[in-house]
């Protein structure tokens, strides 16, 4: 596979469409799409492999970070790209986006090696 890996019994994606990662079982359906974060898809890739009803939560908590990431990554990088930006909307944009990332890094250390 030249465009993904295989965790257990689920793929992780990356999709022709950019920036996006698509999660599937290994009936070849789709358990998870339009991902933006590698991390949170191979963390819910892992989760699946095990998944009982406790780990939803967990799942739909990994799914809003992912959601929340995307909307702050697009908001920063065009914000950034203005020549003139507000500095102060700029500083809150990174340090938001410092702490989901932190959120999903603390999410994937802990469920790979």
């Amino acid at each position: 596979m030249n465009n993904g890996v295989i965790i257990g019994d689920c793929a992780v994606i990356r999709r022709k469409k950019p920036g996006t990662i698509d999660v599937w079982s290994k009936q070849r359906q789709p358990i998870v799409r339009d991902l933006h974060n590698h991390k949170i898809a191979i963390c819910i890739a892992t989760l699946m492999n095990q998944y009982t009803p406790r780990h939803a939560q967990t799942i739909k908590e990994m799914k809003q970070l992912d959601k929340e990431y995307h909307m702050l990554f697009i908001e920063h990088n065009r914000l950034s790209g203005k020549k003139k930006s507000d500095k102060d909307v700029l500083e809150y944009l990174e340090d938001r986006l410092q702490l989901v990332k932190n959120k999903i890094d603390s999410f994937y250390s802990t469920m790979t090696i």
